[in-house]
């Protein structure tokens, strides 16, 4: 996963509260394995101007990620959440480290913001260019403040799934298991005709959603396992097919000894 933060530190939030929103960032990276082959993390600050923590394509350990977190400077002034926005934009851009949908990894950013923007259109101007570069905006609300149709409009639809309101910043901790799981739940975006090479950790899943360009056509998966045993699930409807009825095929051990015995498996379904 690339998964990224836009933090408020504006002077609506007060120091406390930064400091709450630091202490939540850190704890869901810790929770999220980030490490050079795993998830790679962009962070971005702001205020009157975006303060750029950290990249993806640097600070790769969890270490090195939670030092710059404490980096952030509590600026104390506006909220041009447009601003932030548009550098998250070169942050998850190709050039600066996003990963590209082969490696079946998802782009996924939250902004968090207790108050409206200084400019609602040009922050949802900001958000769509995110959106049309198949970037997820999870947006979070804190407290009375925020403009609630401005939040909805800029996270990925919809925003049943996409919004969080939360009543204070210490109510972002007790929501920690909800963020992990939204982060990582959220499925790869990939294209008709991609090879996507991944590793999935025992008892672990991986998400993708397949576009599909021609409606009636069959689909073909063909799946080459390197090592162990997989499930593959399927479903038109459920974000993250994972039950029995979604179920289409399985495949019994790899073997381990000789590579090139890798098993192969197709699996039409319309």
């Amino acid at each position: 996963m690339d998964l990224g933060f836009v933090l408020d530190a504006s002077g609506s939030v007060g120091s406390a509260n930064f400091g709450l929103q630091l202490q939540f960032t850190k704890d869901l990276l810790r929770r999220v394995n980030v490490a050079p082959n795993k998830t790679h993390v962009g962070i971005i600050n702001y205020s009157d101007s975006p303060q750029t923590l950290t990249w993806l394509n640097t600070d790769y350990t969890l270490a090195q990620k939670l030092e710059r977190v404490n980096a952030a400077i509590y600026y104390s002034s506006g909220t041009n959440t447009a601003g932030a926005l548009q550098q998250a934009n070169v942050v998850f851009s190709y050039e600066r480290g996003r990963r590209q949908s082969a490696e079946g990894v998802t782009p996924v950013i939250f902004i968090i913001t207790d108050g409206a923007s200084n400019n609602v259109e040009a922050t949802i101007r900001a958000a769509n260019v995110l959106k049309e570069n198949d970037i997820i905006l999870v947006s979070v609300g804190v407290g009375t403040g925020p403009n609630i149709n401005e939040l909805h409009a800029i996270c990925t639809p919809p925003a049943s799934e996409n919004y969080f309101a939360m009543s204070n910043y210490n109510a972002l901790e007790q929501k920690l298991n909800q963020f992990t799981s939204r982060s990582c739940s959220e499925p790869a975006t990939v294209s008709s005709n991609t090879t996507v090479t991944i590793e999935i950790s025992k008892d672990k899943y991986k998400f993708l959603k397949v576009e599909i360009v021609t409606i009636g056509n069959k689909i073909l998966i063909t799946v080459t396992l390197f090592n162990g045993n997989v499930n593959l699930f399927y479903s038109f409807t459920n974000r993250n097919p994972k039950d029995p009825a979604d179920f289409i095929d399985y495949q019994t051990r790899a073997n381990d000894v000789d590579p090139s015995l890798w098993t192969q498996f197709k699996s039409y379904f319309r």
